[in-house]
């Protein structure tokens, strides 16, 4: 799968960019994720929703498409962080990558607006002090 190719290469279109791990020279894109995670269907099919990956991989494509790269596919290698490394492929379908891009449009116009209007509902505009969680503070007094 991994023969041919080439790595870490840059797309880039408009205000966007992109870096692709790897791409094949048939134009499958292949992204490099380590887990401390099991590397089972479930797990990682979890991993995939709960960190966006999807998303991610739209994204990618959409640019270099945009670049004039023509993509036939997108993939996941993951890389087990354990003392034992493992590995696994897994490809996403296009009905999942379809997703992925209803979620990136979505996301793309929230960010727009917020860049038009200057605003960034959910964060302070001041400088705002750092505090340490509760269960720390306490182990210090308790010291």
């Amino acid at each position: 799968v991994l023969s041919t190719g080439s790595g870490e290469v840059s797309a880039f279109a408009g205000k966007y960019k992109a870096r692709a791990d790897w791409i094949t020279d048939d134009g499958f894109i292949w992204d490099v994720k380590s887990t401390a995670m099991g590397l089972d269907d479930e797990t990682l099919d979890k991993e995939i929703h709960k960190r966006k990956h999807h998303v991610g991989a739209a994204h990618y494509i959409r640019v270099f498409e945009q670049a004039g790269v023509e993509i036939n596919g997108f993939g996941w290698i993951f890389v087990s962080t354990g003392p034992i490394p493992h590995i696994r492929l897994k490809t996403a379908p296009l009905w999942m990558l379809g997703y992925g891009l209803l979620d990136l449009r979505r996301a793309m116009a929230k960010l727009e607006t917020t860049q038009e209007r200057d605003e960034h509902p959910g964060w302070p505009d001041e400088i705002t002090e750092a505090d340490l969680p509760y269960w720390a503070k306490r182990r210090y007094e308790n010291e």
